[in-house]
């Protein structure tokens, strides 16, 4: 899966978007590209590409919303996933409020009431996971799964402290990865089908090292997939692994 955050322009990511061919087949490339292009992507779409959004409001219907984006016209423009709950929305942002676990929850519903598979983000700080308390705040974001229930989700392991656009991220090892795999286990409803991403300063150098984990179903990549270069080194080291990851 491939965020593209903010980091290009509308022209340049539609650009980026149209050059993610030739990725092997077994693998389900799912592409969140900035919001303002997915229109012209969505009427040009021709590769083997799933569209993401990559967050929407908190809003069900039309009607006095302004400046709102509903889920429901994403979804019309081909959008098959969105994030929800992104460190980077959970996080307050100047004078704005991050979103609260109850929001995402909001969004996760409105998620499943439109037929958009959540993509559900989740992880701890630097600070949670030195204090102990990774668990805690794992199943504190998770929460919404068991209220909720849903038939079919991604979740996305993010933990902030390895977030290469974080200061002082550090890379975060594939055991640790896995032991939090084990924990959801036992956190989301046991009837619930799920695939497990692991996000966080992802890219050529260590993504094989994650998908050759049984643990993990795939990769939510960032930064790295952002620019051409990086994209083909992405590309040569899947390659070299066939599988039907995402």
């Amino acid at each position: 899966m491939l965020n593209l955050k903010s980091y290009k322009s509308v022209s340049e990511s539609i650009d980026l978007v149209k050059y993610m061919g030739g990725f092997p087949a077994e693998y389900e490339i799912v592409v969140a590209p900035p919001l303002l292009s997915l229109y012209s992507l969505s009427i040009n779409q021709k590769m083997n590409l799933h569209l993401c959004a990559q967050n929407f409001s908190p809003v069900a219907d039309y009607g006095a919303h302004t400046g709102s984006v509903l889920i429901k016209d994403l979804k019309s423009l081909g959008c098959e996933y969105s994030v929800i709950g992104h460190s980077e929305v959970r996080r307050p942002n100047g004078d704005m409020p991050g979103e609260t676990d109850a929001l995402i929850s909001h969004k996760l519903e409105l998620c499943i009431k439109n037929n958009v598979i959540p993509v559900l983000c989740f992880g701890e700080t630097f600070e949670e996971k030195s204090g102990g308390n990774t668990e805690n705040v794992v199943r504190k974001q998770l929460s919404a799964v068991n209220k909720i229930k849903p038939d079919y989700m991604v979740l996305a392991y993010e933990p902030v402290w390895a977030i290469s656009s974080n200061k002082g991220s550090s890379n975060c090892k594939v055991g640790y990865v896995e032991h939090i795999a084990s924990l959801i286990t036992d956190i989301v409803p046991k009837s619930m089908k799920y695939k497990f991403l692991y996000g966080g300063s992802v890219d050529s150098k260590n993504i094989s090292e994650y998908l050759s984990s049984s643990y993990i179903d795939g990769v939510l990549i960032g930064k790295a997939s952002t620019e051409k270069e990086s994209l083909e080194s992405i590309k040569k080291e899947l390659k070299a692994i066939p599988t039907n990851k995402m």
